[in-house]
C-alpha cells in the first residue's frame, strides 16, 4: 500500500522514527517537504545528513542530531562542516587551499555564510568557492539575505571590502547588491588596470549588466560599466570586445574621461596617486577605435575618416591623443593615401587628425604632399582661431623638419 505524502511527512516529522526507516524515506520520496523534514529529524544518520546537506544544508545544521554527531561522531565530513559553522573566518583562512580543492567545498562555504559567526572576511572568502546558484539558494531565505546585505554594507561603509572583483560580481548576480553598489565596490576595491576574475565569471557579468545598460539606458548601469573598464586589466577587456558594439560608446566615453581626468590629476600632483592610468588609457580608447574602426570593412576605411571624427566629437574627445598609442593603430595612425582622402574634409576635421598625432610625429617641408598641406593649413587656420598660443608648430629646423610632438628628435 503506498503511502501519501501527508502520512510521510508526519512519520519524517516524528522523532521516534527511527533512522533506517528516515534513510528508506529520504531515497524513495522527492517531497521536498518531507525531505526538509526528514533533514530536521534528531534520528537521521551521517549518510541521510551529508545527502540533505546538498539541498537543505540550514535544516541539517540546525538539526539536535548534528550536534550530537559532532561530539560522537568521526566522519571527516562531520567535523569539517561543524569546524567551519562554528568558526567560518578561522576554518576558510586556515584550510581555504584544501576547501578550494575539496568535494564537499559548496557545502562547506555554504556552512560559512549559514553561520552566525560569519564576517566579511569569511563572506568573500566563500563566495571565491560558491557559484552563483549556490549563493542564490543561500539568499533564499529572507533572513539570511538580510544579514549578508548587512555585513557587505558595513564592510563598505568602514571603507574596507574583502570582496575580490569575482565576488562583487557573484554578490550583484546574486542580487545582495544592486547595480550602483556594483560599480562603488569595484571601484573601493583598487586602482585603475588592477583588478581581474576568472574568464568565465567576467564575460557572464559583462553581457548580463550590458544587456541592462542596452535595453534600460540607466545611469546606474552606465556608470557601472565604465568603472569595470577603467578598473579591469587589459586581459579582462580583451574577453568581452568582440561584444561591444556602437551602443556601447557611451560607456566606453565615459571611462576614457575619467582615465583622462586622472591622468590630469597625476600629472598636477607631486605624488602619483595612479600609477597604472596609461595602461588604462591604452586600453580604453583601444575599445573606442574596435568599435569605431577596426569594424568598418577594409575599403570603407578611407571614408570612414569623417564618421570618427564625427563619432569623438559627439563623446566630446576630440582632444584626446588618439595616435599615441598603438591599440588605436593603424586605425587613426596612418600614411599618405590617407593623407589625401583626409585633405578633402573640412579643416576642422583635418585639424582633429593632425592634432591626435595621427600623421605621425614630424613632417619634411620639401615633401610637397598631402601630408604637408594638411599641416600647413591647419597650423594658419589654428593661428586665426586661437593665435600664437593654439599652433600646430611654431618652428622649422635647420634640416627642414616640422616637429609635430614633443618626441621628436632632430639631430
Amino acid at each position: 500500500m503506498k503511502i501519501s505524502n501527508k502520512e510521510l511527512f508526519k512519520i519524517a516529522e516524528d522523532e521516534s522514527t527511527d533512522s533506517d526507516f528516515l534513510k528508506e524515506i529520504w531515497y524513495t520520496s522527492r517531497s521536498i517537504k518531507v525531505r526538509k523534514a526528514i533533514a530536521s529529524n534528531p534520528n537521521c544518520g551521517a549518510d541521510v545528513l551529508r545527502a540533505a546537506a546538498r539541498l537543505y544544508l540550514e535544516e541539517v545544521l540546525l538539526n539536535p542530531g548534528f550536534e550530537m554527531l559532532k561530539l560522537f561522531d568521526s566522519d571527516p565530513w562531520i567535523k569539517n562542516i561543524s569546524s567551519v559553522y562554528d568558526d567560518p573566518e578561522k576554518y576558510l583562512l586556515q584550510s581555504r587551499y584544501s576547501v578550494y580543492r575539496s568535494q564537499d567545498a559548496d557545502q562547506l562555504s555554504r556552512a560559512a555564510l549559514l553561520s552566525p559567526k560569519c564576517t566579511a572576511e569569511s563572506t568573500a572568502l566563500a563566495f571565491d568557492f560558491l557559484p552563483v546558484s549556490s549563493i542564490k539558494r543561500i539568499i533564499s531565505s529572507e533572513k539570511t539575505k538580510l544579514r549578508l546585505r548587512s555585513i557587505l554594507s558595513e564592510a563598505y561603509d568602514s571603507k574596507i571590502t574583502y570582496l575580490s572583483m569575482e565576488g562583487v560580481f557573484k554578490a550583484w548576480d546574486a542580487g545582495l547588491i544592486n547595480t550602483r553598489e556594483l560599480g562603488s565596490y569595484i571601484r573601493l576595491r583598487g586602482g585603475a588596470t588592477s583588478q581581474s576574475c576568472r574568464k568565465g565569471v567576467y564575460v557572464k557579468t559583462f553581457r548580463k549588466l550590458s544587456k541592462e545598460y542596452l535595453e534600460e539606458k540607466t545611469d546606474d548601469s552606465l556608470r557601472a560599466i565604465a568603472i569595470i573598464f577603467l578598473f579591469s586589466r587589459g586581459s579582462c577587456l580583451r574577453w568581452i570586445e568582440y561584444d561591444l558594439i556602437e551602443d556601447h560608446l557611451p560607456v566606453i566615453a565615459e571611462a576614457l574621461t575619467a582615465a583622462i581626468n586622472l591622468e590630469k590629476r597625476d600629472l598636477s600632483n607631486s605624488k602619483r596617486t595612479c600609477p597604472n592610468i596609461k595602461s588604462s588609457l591604452k586600453n580604453i580608447s583601444g575599445l573606442f577605435t574596435s568599435i569605431a574602426w577596426h569594424s568598418v570593412p577594409y575599403a570603407d576605411r578611407k571614408d570612414n575618416l569623417g564618421r570618427f571624427f564625427y563619432l569623438v566629437n559627439k563623446h566630446n574627445l576630440s582632444h584626446y591623443q588618439w595616435g599615441n598609442f598603438k591599440k588605436c593603430w593603424p586605425a587613426i595612425r596612418f600614411e599618405s593615401d590617407f593623407c589625401k582622402e583626409l585633405e578633402e574634409l573640412p579643416i576642422a576635421a583635418q585639424a582633429f587628425y593632425a592634432r591626435a598625432g595621427c600623421m605621425g610625429d614630424w613632417v619634411h617641408l620639401g615633401a610637397n604632399n598631402a601630408r604637408l598641406r594638411i599641416v600647413e593649413n591647419v597650423n594658419e587656420w589654428l593661428y586665426k582661431s586661437g593665435g600664437v598660443g593654439n599652433l600646430l608648430y611654431n618652428q622649422v629646423s635647420l634640416k627642414k623638419i616640422i616637429a609635430l610632438t614633443d618626441n621628436v628628435v632632430i639631430p
